[in-house]
């Protein structure tokens, strides 16, 4: 299951919230691997904020997984964006 919504928080900035939800069917390749589990299940929170300041935007971003396998982790990210003359072309850094 997913879900994302996105929020138009003023004219020049706005934040994408969602939620996935993954059931996986384990099917193993290998005989030698650890066979004890045949599923697993990953919840993800995440939200991005992306504010424009004219040709260039700030991005920051940040996601929540709780792993029923490798646990809870977060991560994260800011970018610094511009987008190179009139075209589709988008540098970031972060």
């Amino acid at each position: 299951m997913q879900w994302q919504n996105e929020l138009q928080l003023t004219a020049s900035s706005h934040t994408v919230v969602g939620l996935d939800i993954d059931d996986e069917d384990l099917y193993y390749l290998s005989s030698g691997a650890v066979q004890n589990v045949s599923t697993r299940r990953n919840d993800g929170l995440f939200a991005v904020h992306q504010h424009d300041l004219g040709n260039m935007n700030v991005t920051a971003s940040l996601r929540q997984d709780d792993n029923e396998q490798f646990g809870k982790h977060s991560t994260g990210r800011l970018a610094l964006g511009r987008t190179v003359g009139n075209s589709t072309l988008w540098l970031a850094a972060s």
